[in-house]
């Protein structure tokens, strides 16, 4: 009797316990210029977990879309769309412009940066087509150039690499609202790649060959990992859609695991 009795104390706690949950951090995903290859790095346990050839002859940017990579390249000039676990390229727009740079997702649209232009535009991933936006807001350092962008789900991202710094802009206006640099690593800094997470920005520095999480309000560093061999020219984020959740029973049910 007294065992029955347990047993309905130890369900009825469990029912009325608030369901547990941990969200997976998700993964970077890295364009190297070196290796031309694209990795995939857990979040989880700082590890390449994927890698394979970038169908570029030189890839300068990466971005997800939810559903595939899009990369840069820049020689020849095109924007291509990527399987993202096998690394083929399911289709590819040619970039009418002369040095596309840098590439981000806003959910509906994908923005391209170009140095040639120093101008950042929409893309429309259907046709191709790409719209001029507006002018990057940092043209006063010398040899401006857009090497990242990002979008946070209101505002827009931007490095540079020739002012070492990072940028948020309003997407509307173009306006740059806030910046700060790029923490050195090793003495000199070369920012490529910017990505937002959810929380925060990471940054590549190809000089150090580390991959850092920046407060976005401070510019302060909250986490470091390396790199993959080579130099950083892009960088993507795949979120967290993992989640690992305690069932019933005590049992952990995996659902996915990048």
């Amino acid at each position: 009797m007294r065992t029955g009795i347990k047993l309905l104390v130890m369900i009825a706690a469990l029912a009325a316990a608030p369901s547990a949950q941990a969200q997976h951090p998700g993964a970077l995903v890295v364009l190297d210029a070196n290796t031309d290859l694209i990795y995939r790095i857990s979040l989880l346990t700082e590890r390449t977990v994927l890698s394979f050839d970038a169908p570029t002859l030189q890839g300068r940017g990466v971005a997800f879309d939810g559903a595939d990579l899009w990369v840069v390249d820049v020689a020849p000039r095109r924007i291509l769309r990527v399987d993202p676990e096998t690394g083929n390229m399911e289709e590819g727009f040619v970039w009418t412009r002369n040095s596309p740079t840098a590439i981000t997702w806003d959910g509906s649209t994908l923005w391209v940066a170009d140095t040639s232009t120093d101008t950042i535009y929409t893309m429309d991933r259907s046709t191709g087509a790409a719209t001029p936006r507006f002018r990057v807001p940092w043209l006063r350092s010398d040899n401006a150039s857009a090497t990242g962008l990002a979008w946070d789900g209101s505002s827009l991202w931007g490095v540079d690499s020739s002012s070492d710094r990072v940028y948020k802009m309003n997407p509307a206006t173009g306006d740059s609202t806030h910046s700060f640099p790029v923490p050195s690593e090793a003495g000199d800094v070369s920012p490529w790649g910017i990505v937002w997470d959810g929380t925060a920005l990471w940054v590549g520095d190809a000089e150090a060959d580390v991959l850092l999480r920046l407060d976005p309000d401070t510019g302060a560093v909250l986490r470091r990992i390396p790199a993959p061999e080579g130099t950083t020219r892009g960088l993507g984020y795949l979120p967290g859609a993992t989640r690992v959740e305690p069932a019933s029973w005590g049992r952990v049910k995996k659902l996915y695991r990048p």
